[in-house]
């Protein structure tokens, strides 16, 4: 288990993130909706956690204004947002702990729950939402060039219904291609986005959610929410949904959560609603850590 219960190291956010083989568990400090400046990297072999706190100043922050992580994929670095008007951008190296402080992102309105991924050393970031009492949908998506420390608008997600909030969805890659769907809105229209800004519209998803867990294993992306029970498969070359009844988890009922894979295991990591099936070992509000082998997926 993650915690002794709510009163352990905190709640998991959406913004965990596996690299270096390892995955590395970014939560708000015990149940603090405001500091989630600390992540844990959990080493499975040896079921061990080692905390970092992120060395930068959380003095005065307010509610909102969070730590987002977009890691790079080299084994030592994820870019951090921090939904404030300045000194809001950072490159933050887990292995050694320390930050560099990169140009801000400017914007007449504070992005609240992005979706950022990167290609080519070249981080795209955007969707989610603007506003804090009322909510606006943000369809745009801006760029940021590591060689020259610049932003630059790049693109729009296309506009289908009035409202397509895209915060948390789900996000798959291949042959340098992303793959975008779900969002608080559940819409299911689903899109490939290519780094020339061009969009395509792929099959709908047929039962879209809000806040997905999503992992990949070749050309195939899977997403699950425990909420809606929902654990669905898109094969990307074939474009086709699949719905994967097999593997949703039985008898948990998770609220933060996070699924990763580490060498053969597929790993689901949850916050316990409730009460576990009764042979469990656990205690509602525990964090659960769940996984089953590779192959049944």
């Amino acid at each position: 288990e993650l915690t002794n219960g709510i009163a352990g190291v905190g709640n998991l956010t959406y913004w965990s993130f596996y690299d270096n083989n390892s995955p590395y568990f970014n939560v708000f400090r015990n149940s603090n909706d405001v500091l989630n400046n600390v992540i844990y990297k959990y080493i499975p072999e040896n079921d061990e956690w080692e905390e970092s706190i992120i060395p930068i100043s959380t003095e005065d922050m307010g509610f909102g204004e969070v730590f987002y992580f977009f890691p790079t994929y080299d084994g030592e670095h994820t870019f951090i947002y921090i939904s404030r008007e300045t000194n809001n951008f950072f490159k933050y190296n887990f292995q050694t702990n320390t930050v560099t402080q990169l140009n801000d992102f400017v914007n007449n309105e504070l992005i609240r729950q992005p979706t950022g991924f990167v290609h080519n050393g070249e981080l795209y970031f955007g969707l989610g939402y603007t506003g804090a009492t009322s909510v606006f949908q943000n369809r745009k998506i801006w760029k940021y060039r590591e060689t020259n420390n610049s932003w630059e608008q790049a693109t729009e997600i296309p506009l289908v219904n009035d409202y397509d909030l895209r915060n948390a969805p789900s996000v798959f890659e291949n042959n340098g291609k992303f793959y975008i769907g779900n969002g608080e809105e559940r819409t299911t229209n689903f899109w490939e986005f290519s780094p020339d800004d061009s969009w395509v519209r792929k099959s709908d998803i047929p039962n879209p959610v809000q806040y997905a867990l999503n992992v990949q294993i070749d050309e195939r992306g899977f997403y699950y929410n425990s909420y809606l029970k929902n654990f669905w498969e898109y094969n990307i070359g074939s474009d086709q949904w699949i719905e994967r009844n097999d593997l949703k988890p039985e008898g948990y009922n998770f609220g933060n959560e996070y699924m990763f894979i580490h060498n053969n295991y597929v790993y689901l990591v949850g916050y316990q609603i409730g009460y576990p099936p009764s042979n469990s070992l656990f205690f509602n509000y525990d964090h659960i850590i769940l996984r089953t082998e590779l192959s049944n997926f």
